[in-house]
């Protein structure tokens, strides 16, 4: 679809249709509603980020006991699109943590695994072998035999046609220059259109700031490469048995990574402070060789049998000034509810974010588990 009719008043816009995006325009679908959903872009693409193939699903939560049940709540949901579509999203193979005993990411990720009931599994011997890297003996590791990963841009396509079997218009290669409000409905105007609806999400991961202004002071845009290595020996593929992995260092760094499923390439990223940017379209989009070395370096320390790199990529995470994420009214906005600030680790949670959005712009209520991503916690900045 290129344009909706300047006279249609839907239930609702969804504005950005990435991984956020797509989970929002689904729900709102699910749940019977005229649902409109507009992009810059024709997702999925490589501009924003919600591409690099794969992304982990964990429900051992490092970053703090409160994800763990939307993360199991996410891991039904994704069954049940399976189901629906009879589309394969995701591979539930487990995933490996590694580090020293003094970690306090793995603490925690163990106190939330014990808190809500989460299996994790102390590897040791051989089993400690078959994890596929080398780290010094006297670090932790231990294996979360409920996790894996999901296929992104399959996951993205296959909500929108989820969302479009069920009635939704798509609008892609339209940027959104204003959001207008005036309490009765809200207008989504784009270099072509205005599009009217009761009610708006706006899920536009790094440009959530350049539509929302008033949320500038507490949502910034980081660069992250990621970076696919050959597997020369056949160690690292997801038929050899081997997992998604997360393995932080001594200084606190970290470096994380996923099978090759097909002859794609061991993916592999760092999870440390990427360049700050306010302005997704300020973003170097190209791999450089610093960046790459630094990573082939780590590869080496942990993955004497990795190849070289075979191809990088250019990730945008959208950072909350906390790294929580927000799910909220738009201050000033009525009907105008913000998902925002995915801060990296977001993609997993889709299903259950798009839900509470979709609730919470319908007029209910999110629900108490979503009470940490409010905007009050930053009041002094957003009020």
């Amino acid at each position: 679809m290129t344009q909706p009719a300047s006279s249609t008043l839907y239930d609702a816009i969804v504005v950005g249709l990435g991984a956020a995006g797509a989970g929002a325009l689904y729900a709102f679908a699910k749940q019977g509603a005229r649902v409109v959903g507009v992009d810059r872009y024709a997702p999925p693409h490589d501009q924003g980020s919600s591409h690099g193939e794969t992304r982990m699903l964990r429900c051992a939560y490092g970053e703090g006991a409160g994800y763990t049940p939307l993360a199991l709540k996410s891991v039904d949901l994704w069954r049940a699109l399976e189901a629906k579509t009879g589309t394969r999203l995701f591979d539930q193979i487990g995933l490996t943590y590694a580090g020293p005993q003094s970690s306090a990411f793995l603490a925690t990720t163990r106190a939330s695994a014990a808190k809500h009931g989460v299996p994790l599994r102390d590897l040791v011997g051989a089993e400690r072998a078959s994890a596929g890297y080398v780290v010094p003996d006297d670090w932790q590791c231990f294996l979360e035999p409920g996790a894996g990963f999901l296929y992104a841009e399959r996951a993205i396509e296959t909500l929108h046609a989820a969302a479009k079997a069920r009635g939704a218009d798509i609008v892609t290669g339209s940027p959104v220059r204003t959001i207008e409000s005036d309490g009765d409905e809200v207008r989504v105007v784009t270099g072509s259109a205005t599009i009217r609806a009761r009610r708006a999400v706006v899920c536009a991961g790094g440009w959530t700031a350049e539509l929302l202004p008033q949320l500038a002071s507490v949502l910034s845009v980081e660069r992250r490469d990621l970076h696919w290595f050959s597997d020369p020996k056949g160690r690292y593929a997801v038929s050899a048995g081997f997992r998604p992995f997360y393995i932080e260092d001594t200084d606190g760094l970290a470096v994380y990574g996923l099978p090759d499923w097909g002859g794609t390439g061991v993916k592999m990223g760092e999870h440390i402070e990427g360049a700050v940017s306010q302005h997704p379209d300020a973003v170097d989009r190209a791999a450089r060789p610093d960046d790459v070395a630094r990573t082939r370096r780590l590869a080496e320390r942990f993955f004497p049998d990795l190849g070289e790199v075979k191809r990088s990529a250019v990730c945008l995470y959208p950072m909350s000034r906390d790294e929580d994420f927000i799910l909220d009214a738009a201050p000033g906005l009525p009907g105008v509810t913000v998902l925002a600030g995915l801060s990296g680790h977001g993609f997993k949670f889709i299903p259950v974010l798009g839900e509470a959005a979709a609730r919470m712009a319908l007029g209910g209520e999110a629900g108490p588990e979503f009470a940490m991503f409010r905007l009050n916690r930053f009041e002094e900045t957003t009020s």
